[in-house]
């Protein structure tokens, strides 16, 4: 195998390396804890809501049957009236007729007593209910900032692991360069030599 070629080899190794680390992130954005725990708490969420839905349902209900109680309950008081002015205003002097006002009066009255003991059921049914309400709208409230809380965890998660992404792609657009491999040979200097010197001697 020329250098060349397993140069080139080397490369193509460190490209699928690089490839592999990038799908391995990408898996790991997707199997992140944090999205399990939002889908559980939207699930929680989604739930309550119908819950709520519900109950408000009832109470809308009951209020309404409420009205209609309080309504029924001012008209006989409207008629109590009425007979009232004609019992006691002089116009009727007829002691049957007289009679028949106070017997009517009456009858109202009981008519009366039994709407406004039903207005007081229709309030105590409604009074649990709207304490759950209360509740579980309180529940709601923690679960929504539970999620939110989730999302902007998972959004830190993916912006490092997108970070670490990048990176990896950046090395693997660079160049490999094969590091070259340093020889331990010693250069040796050149040594000057000296000769010895001849002295003739003189005669």
């Amino acid at each position: 195998m020329t250098i060349a070629t397993s140069e080139n080899l080397h490369v193509l190794l460190q490209v699928q390396e690089k490839d592999s680390q990038i799908l391995a992130a990408n898996h790991e954005i997707k199997e992140l804890p944090e999205r399990k725990e939002i889908e559980a708490t939207q699930r929680k969420i989604e739930e309550l809501d119908q819950v709520l839905k519900a109950k408000e349902s009832e109470v809308h209900e009951n209020n309404r049957t409420q009205k209609r109680l309080e309504d029924e309950v001012a008209t006989v008081e409207e008629r109590i009236e009425n007979q009232k002015r004609k019992l006691y205003g002089g116009e009727v002097i007829a002691i049957k007729e007289l009679q028949a006002l106070e017997m009517d009066i009456e009858s109202l009255k009981e008519r009366q007593i039994v709407i406004e003991d039903q207005i007081i059921e229709v309030m105590e049914l409604n009074e649990p209910i709207q304490s759950e309400i209360q509740n579980l709208t309180t529940q709601q409230e923690e679960n929504k900032e539970n999620e939110a809380n989730l999302s902007e965890a998972l959004q830190e998660a993916i912006k490092k692991i997108e970070l670490r992404i990048n990176q990896i792609k950046v090395e693997k657009e660079t160049p490999y360069k094969r590091p070259t491999k340093r020889t331990n040979k010693r250069i040796r200097k050149p040594t000057l030599k000296t000769w010895p010197c001849r002295h003739s001697k003189i005669s």
